[in-house]
This record gives C-alpha cells, sequence and structure tokens, in this order.
C-alpha cells in the first residue's frame, strides 16, 4: 500500500547528524559554497531511499517504502507484488532504525498509496476507457510513451493526484525486467501533497485504517467511459456527444464543445449542430435513443480490484 514517501526534520542537532552519517556514509559535497550531504550516487546500491542534510542540519528522507522493503529481502528495486500496511509500517520504522534516525520530530511531507492488479485484460483497453474518479477526470500523460499511463490533474495547485498504469510497461521502458508472469499488472497510486503530519501519528493504526479504506472507496468509485447502444442508428459524433452527456452532464458537455470550437478545433457549422444536439437531449427525449452499458472487462476488473483489496484487508495492522 504504502509506497513513495518524502520525510523532513528541521534543525537536526549535531549529535542526530553524527549519527546518522556514521550509518549512511552519506558524502559531503557543496553547491554555491554551502555544504550538504547526501547519497545521490549510492542509493540504488542501498535501498533506493535518499538521504539529504543540508547546510542548515535539515533532513530530507525520499523513496519508495515497497521498493525498500523488496531490497531487503531480495536485493531488487521492484515494486509489483502485494505490499500491505502492516509490512509498510514495520518497513518504515526498520528503515529508520537502520538509518540511525529518531522518530521523534519527523513530518511526512507527501506520500503515495499503491496496488497492483493482475489480469489478462490488455492494459491499453482499460486506459482508454479510464474516465473520471471522485469527479477527477483522467488525461494520458504524455511524458510516457504508448498511451500507458492516465492521471488526474497534475497541477501543483492539487493536493491529491490519482494515477493508473501499465506496470510492466513502466518496467520495460525503464530498462527493468519485468515479473515472469503471464497476466498484465494495472497499478493504481494516489499521490497526497503537502501533508505535513508528524510522522509518529501518521504511522498510528488509526490513520493507516483510514487512509486505506479511503484509497479502497475511492478506487471502488472509478468510472470507466460507457459503451453506447445506438438505439436508432445516430451518427458517430452523436453517439460521442450523448456519450459526454452521460458521463459528465449537460451543463459539463456544452462547455467541452464549447472550448473546442473556441480553440480552432471544430467549426461553426459543427458547433452549431453539437449545440442542437445538447438542446435537444431533454427538449426533443433523444435520451431515449442512447443506453450506457458498462465496458465488457468491468465485471472482471471490479472481481480482481476487490480480491486485491480483499487480500490487503486480510493482512492488515492488528497492533
Amino acid at each position: 500500500m504504502l509506497d513513495k514517501i518524502h520525510i523532513i526534520k528541521k534543525n537536526l542537532s549535531n549529535d542526530e547528524v553524527c549519527k546518522i552519517l556514521n550509518k549512511t556514509n552519506l558524502q559531503e559535497n557543496q553547491r554555491n559554497g554551502k555544504k550538504y550531504f547526501d547519497n545521490a550516487l549510492t542509493k540504488d546500491f542501498t535501498g533506493g531511499i535518499y538521504i539529504k542534510i543540508d547546510h542548515e542540519n535539515n533532513l530530507k528522507i525520499v523513496g519508495s517504502v515497497h521498493k525498500y522493503s523488496n531490497f531487503l529481502h531480495t536485493g531488487l528495486l521492484d515494486n509489483y507484488n502485494t505490499f500491505n500496511m502492516q509490512e509498510a509500517r514495520e518497513t518504515v520504522l526498520k528503515m529508520l532504525g537502520n538509518y540511525g534516525i529518531s522518530l521523534p520530530s519527523l513530518q511526512m511531507y507527501s506520500y503515495e498509496l499503491g496496488a497492483n492488479i493482475r489480469t489478462e485484460i490488455t492494459p491499453a483497453v482499460i486506459l482508454e476507457k479510464l474516465a473520471d474518479i471522485n469527479g477527477k477526470r483522467f488525461y494520458y500523460n504524455s511524458i510516457y510513451k504508448h498511451e500507458s499511463v492516465k492521471t488526474t490533474d497534475l497541477h501543483r495547485d492539487f493536493r491529491v493526484v490519482y494515477k493508473v498504469y501499465d506496470k510492466k510497461r513502466e518496467m520495460i521502458d525503464k530498462k527493468r525486467k519485468p515479473p515472469d508472469i503471464l497476466e498484465n499488472i494495472i497499478r493504481i497510486e494516489t499521490q497526497y501533497r503537502r501533508i505535513q503530519m508528524d510522522l509518529n501519528r501518521f504511522l498510528s493504526v488509526e490513520n493507516l485504517t483510514k487512509i486505506q479504506d479511503k484509497f479502497f472507496r475511492d478506487f471502488n468509485n472509478i468510472h470507466f467511459l460507457p459503451n453506447i447502444l445506438n438505439m436508432e442508428k445516430a451518427r458517430q459524433n452523436q453517439i460521442e456527444i450523448a456519450r459526454n452527456i452521460i458521463i459528465y452532464g449537460i451543463e459539463k458537455t456544452a462547455e467541452i464543445y464549447r472550448e473546442r470550437h473556441n480553440t480552432g478545433e471544430t467549426s461553426y457549422k459543427q458547433y452549431r449542430q453539437q449545440k442542437q444536439f445538447i438542446k435537444n437531449w431533454f427538449e426533443k427525449e433523444l435520451f431515449k435513443k442512447f443506453k450506457p452499458t458498462p465496458p465488457e472487462f468491468f465485471p472482471i476488473w471490479a472481481k480482481l480490484l476487490n480480491s486485491e483489496f480483499q487480500i490487503l484487508k486480510e493482512n492488515f495492522l492488528t497492533q
């Protein structure tokens, strides 16, 4: 569940700095005449956790708890297996102990939750139909090849970002060997930014239960683009408008097509036809001509999702 974390602590004492340096072998560096310590050159050989102590003795810890746990067990920086909150909590505490970092005054600045769904469904089919979650639309992230990643809006103003992607494709693109299994892997993630929570409170059973349950609720409410049964053989462009109305409602759909016209994507004639279709949706009961149905893969997806969530719940915290 718990994956990438960003932990901070300000104003380390000299004793704390010495203890961390003795445990981690951080390298001394300089930038603009200011001394700092970090392990940027060696972190991938010691568990993938980046540690930095700046010139003002401020501590920064960034890395994947999931990958660190696998590194301790297998020597590999992977996160495609099941990883529950109990294991995550134990791994964070073990990591801090291994690096000589004391828990008091540490702050969780940001974190990610994730789960891996093994499926025979082609990831591209799932991603193509992926529409929104909690009212936030999914978009293909153009920095990744093969349209293999979708996220909600990544603007820094948003503190919560959802991500769904083809895990095997991601590993191949990063020149890492994917797992030798027949199934595909869809990874689902939620990123929480700028939360500033005391780490001890963050790791409490109460809080971990709360964020895990929200993760389950969110992804159980994910929406896919429906198939549209065309009851009277409407044109393809009308089917597209009908699908948008069913997903986003009249007002949002009107806004979508108005924006497309304003940016020059559609002509005035096309926009006029689109406006008229939207206007007639209720006035002339066009909605009776179109019947939404879930994508063919949805029952299988829902079953696999709930199966993975049940495994995570069964192996959850006891203390």
